[in-house]
Parts: C-alpha cells; structure tokens; sequence
C-alpha cells in the first residue's frame, strides 16, 4: 500500500516511459519513484502547504509540482534532484498539472475552471483561458501537442485545440 509508505497521496503522474512514477503528498514531498526496480529515485521537499499536481515532462527529466495554496509551480531537474526554477503564475488554485511537447509546453488547471498555458522554454505565460464553471479535475495533451484534453468536476470534457496562424498561440474549443 503506497499510502501507507508515503503518507496521504494527492496526485500521482508517470512519465512519458512510464519507468518513473512520481507521487505528491499531503506532507509536502513529492516522491520519484522508478518503476521496474521500486527504487526511490528522489525525494523533493516543495511547498509548505502540500503538493496538489504533478506532471513529467515529455523526455522524463523534469517533474513540474504545485500547491493549491501557492501563487507558482516548481520545475525540478529529475536527473540532477535540485530545484531548476520557480514558475510564476500569479494565481492560487493550481490542481493540476499536464507537459506538453519536448520544448515544455505546460498546462496548469485550477480550482475555479481556469486553464494557464505556460511555455517553458520563454518562460512566460502564452494563455489563460475557461470554459469551466468548476474544478478542473484532469488534463492531458495529445500525443502532437496540439491538443489539450480538458475535464471539469462537472462532467465536461472538452478538446481545446491550438491555432497559431495569428502568430501566437491561441486556444479554443473544439466544440464541432
């Protein structure tokens, strides 16, 4: 029983290999765990308030963590076990968690329905959008990144697709 050996479990997120698994707790450690031999691979003490979302990047080699009590998500170097960066959002709530392609495309779904997309090679934010009148409780990209799948604690599934003929990265639901 994993939740006896680490304690009260909030997320859980495996990599892209599925040969890491990575756990975030209650008690503020996020566990990286490698799968075939079950040996603990890291340990990373992230927040304060416990760790409510956790997703591995597409290469395996950073785990990116967030609190709902916190106003950033944190990106950690699996390989190296250190802090890479801190990652403002500028807003609480953060549930989960999703990386997208290779470059670092991250999605952040929070409590209130919002959706941040967070490009993490420029470091900035390249969209907020909502559709959601409740918590989001599961996103996912496809496997081109092209697509972000989003559900909400009211049943609604939604399929946001990216447009970049503006020039910029825009998303809107595929409501067709």
């Amino acid at each position: 029983d994993l939740g006896t050996i680490y304690g009260e479990i909030n997320a859980l997120a495996f990599s892209a290999d599925h040969r890491l698994l990575g756990l975030a707790t209650d008690d503020n450690i996020t566990w990286v765990i490698d799968t075939v031999t079950g040996e603990e691979l890291n340990r990373i003490s992230a927040t304060a308030e416990g760790v409510h979302a956790i997703a591995f990047s597409e290469d395996g080699t950073r785990v990116a963590t967030a609190s709902r009590f916190d106003d950033y998500v944190t990106i950690w170097n699996v390989e190296e076990n250190h802090l890479q960066r801190t990652a403002a959002t500028f807003k609480t709530g953060a549930v989960q968690l999703a990386y997208g392609d290779e470059d670092g495309l991250l999605a952040i779904g929070y409590d209130d329905g919002e959706i941040i997309l967070r490009d993490e090679e420029e470091r900035e934010i390249i969209a907020r959008f909502s559709h959601f009148q409740s918590e989001v409780i599961g996103l996912e990209f496809g496997a081109d990144s092209e697509n972000l799948l989003s559900i909400g604690t009211d049943g609604s599934l939604l399929s946001w697709k990216i447009d970049t003929t503006a020039g910029k990265t825009v998303f809107y639901p595929d409501i067709e």
